[in-house]
């Protein structure tokens, strides 16, 4: 169940962390999304390595999605639905598979 809501929670985290600061950002918005990866994936696996692997995770989800290319490219590859705002290109969905990997791996024991 944990690695589920993991799953889910990183999908939905890295979507919203995008590429790109939106223009009504405001200062510090950025670490406000780092701080809320690092204490979502915390909840999850309370204890001090879990707050490591929190740490570690985010950080690499942070990366851009081209240091992720094998998952772009399947993305690229393939048709996929415009979901309106938040989905709507083959990027949308890369990030969200970034997003989802990392942070389920990061709740496996």
């Amino acid at each position: 169940m944990t690695l589920a809501v993991a799953i889910v929670l990183g999908a939905i985290w890295r979507r919203w962390w995008g590429d790109e600061r939106p223009p009504w950002a405001f200062p510090g918005y950025r670490g406000v999304q780092f701080a809320a990866g690092v204490v979502c994936l915390y909840a999850l696996h309370p204890t001090w390595l879990g707050l490591g692997m929190a740490i570690a995770a985010v950080v690499i989800a942070t990366l851009p999605i081209k240091f992720f290319r094998p998952i772009w490219w399947a993305w690229d590859r393939v048709p996929v639905p415009n979901l309106g705002r938040w989905f709507y290109q083959p990027t949308n969905y890369a990030e969200a598979t970034q997003g989802a990997l990392i942070f389920g791996l990061a709740c496996l024991p």
